[in-house]
């Protein structure tokens, strides 16, 4: 594997990190979410298990789903 498909693969967010998922054509409502795991992709994209601040629920969503909150 190069160095840059494995770039690629690592995960931009980590167990704990807080996360705004934008995603308006799904279901699932856009807001505040905790990282739970990540799953690398061989796609480049990876996966990751999140929780909602306000829900019990977990979701499954790909990293182009989710951005950084801003820490204030």
């Amino acid at each position: 594997m190069t160095l840059e498909a494995q770039l690629m693969s690592d995960p931009k967010f980590k167990p704990g990190d807080v996360v705004e998922l934008v995603r308006p054509d799904r279901i699932a409502p856009p807001g505040t979410y905790e990282v739970v795991r990540s799953t690398p992709s061989e796609t480049g994209d990876c996966r990751y298990r999140v929780r909602s601040l306000h829900q019990q629920h977990e979701r499954v969503v790909w990293e182009h789903e989710l951005r950084a909150t801003r820490n204030e």
